[in-house]
């Protein structure tokens, strides 16, 4: 289970947070989702100015004064009641991607760096399935798109590689949802377009990469409520405890 939170999750508990109310493990964990959220570090600043507005609303004040005041805590509490909803702009291509795309792009590549520099740009879709229209017009219509289920994640193939060939995938999967830990005997990358994951010590949010070069292993985590990322796929992986026993089964 993740030690961080999301945004939903800290957001009605900042008020107990500054009071000194909670326990010293939620404290701890609100703590580090304040880490590597600007949005919520933000609104828990607007919070701790809201004190000194009340003081003056209690104290002889102006008219305008007294406005000002009433206005600023409106829009403060307002914040409070709803969830961030800004997507985070698209990261840039990491090193090793770029040397992937350096030596030669295929289909898949080409429509993960299309798609990448339209989120870059801020025309990214804001609707399922968050892909630009001039991406679409080369996929499947989604009525078409075969969903299988991998757990309480769901994953359909857009563009089917011949054998050791590069396949293009889109992965919908829920919060708390962790690919079983496994090692690539190939490449994978991967493209968010919608949400948040953990891998390891470090949190990936809408539009960044990861790549994950053959030998690598790893069990990513999500973290919000629905996450939607497009992944490439060249070779297989080789999975750990009993998804690696009941995977060796099948294929002997």
């Amino acid at each position: 289970m993740s030690l961080l939170w999301t945004c939903r999750d800290v957001i009605p508990l900042l008020t107990e947070y500054e009071e000194g109310t909670l326990s010293w493990y939620r404290r701890l964990r609100l703590r580090l989702h304040l880490m590597v959220c600007p949005e919520c570090r933000l609104l828990h600043q607007e919070l701790k100015g809201i004190p000194p507005l009340v003081e003056e609303l209690t104290q002889p004040a102006t008219p305008d004064m007294k406005a000002l005041a009433e206005s600023a805590l409106r829009g403060a509490l307002a914040r409070i009641s709803q969830a961030p909803v800004a997507r985070t702009a698209a990261g840039p291509v990491p090193a090793d991607i770029q040397k992937i795309m350096g030596e030669g792009q295929d289909q898949t590549l080409r429509l993960l760096e299309s798609v990448h520099l339209a989120l870059a740009q801020g025309k990214g879709t804001e609707a399922e399935p968050y892909l630009p229209t001039h991406v679409m017009a080369e996929l499947p219509h989604p009525d078409r798109w075969t969903w299988r289920r991998r757990g309480s994640a769901r994953v359909a193939t857009l563009v089917e590689g011949a054998p050791g060939q590069p396949k293009l995938s889109m992965l919908v999967a829920p919060k708390g949802y962790q690919t079983p830990r496994h090692t690539h005997e190939g490449s994978e990358t991967m493209l968010i377009l919608d949400g948040v994951i953990e891998d390891g010590d470090r949190v990936f949010r809408t539009g960044a990469w990861l790549h994950f070069e053959n030998g690598s292993s790893h069990a990513p985590v999500i973290l919000n409520d629905e996450c939607w990322c497009l992944v490439r796929e060249v070779g297989t992986s080789r999975f750990h405890g009993p998804f690696g026993w009941f995977q060796r089964l099948f294929a002997s």
